[in-house]
């Protein structure tokens, strides 16, 4: 059972979005054994870093650097960066004026549209330049 589960852990396939695809083959019980074992995982990684799991209900902190409230209060779940890092430059900061708009600065909204105008332009530019 152990080097059939140290199998299945190598062919786990991770999505950007979170789904963990197991292989086809994988049994409810080896999916149950395999679930502890991640979840064991992250609680080991959370209490290494620090991480504390946030009361049902709770607002997200902000933390102007590492997890600025602007980008992470998507009713998705999704971190603005998880997109933007897929894209180039241009594509990315366009993405992440449009998912702030309005959030940053309240007084900026029309601001921020304007940047993501300015990004997009300059990409349109890029390509037909090219």
């Amino acid at each position: 059972m152990k080097n059939r589960l140290k199998k299945i852990l190598k062919e786990i396939k991770f999505s950007p979005t979170g789904i963990i695809r197991l292989p086809i083959d994988t049994t409810i019980e080896e999916a149950k054994l395999i679930g502890r074992f991640l979840s064991d995982c992250i609680e080991r990684f959370a209490h290494s870093y620090g991480i504390k799991e946030k009361e049902p209900g709770s607002k997200l902190e902000n933390d102007p650097v590492n997890n600025p409230i602007h980008y992470n209060d998507h009713p998705s779940g999704i971190e603005c960066i998880e997109i933007t890092r897929h894209h180039n430059f241009n594509i990315g900061n366009a993405i992440k004026y449009l998912w702030r708009h309005g959030k940053k600065d309240t007084n900026k909204t029309i601001e921020d549209l304007k940047k993501a105008i300015f990004y997009i332009e300059d990409e349109i530019k890029r390509f037909e330049s090219s």
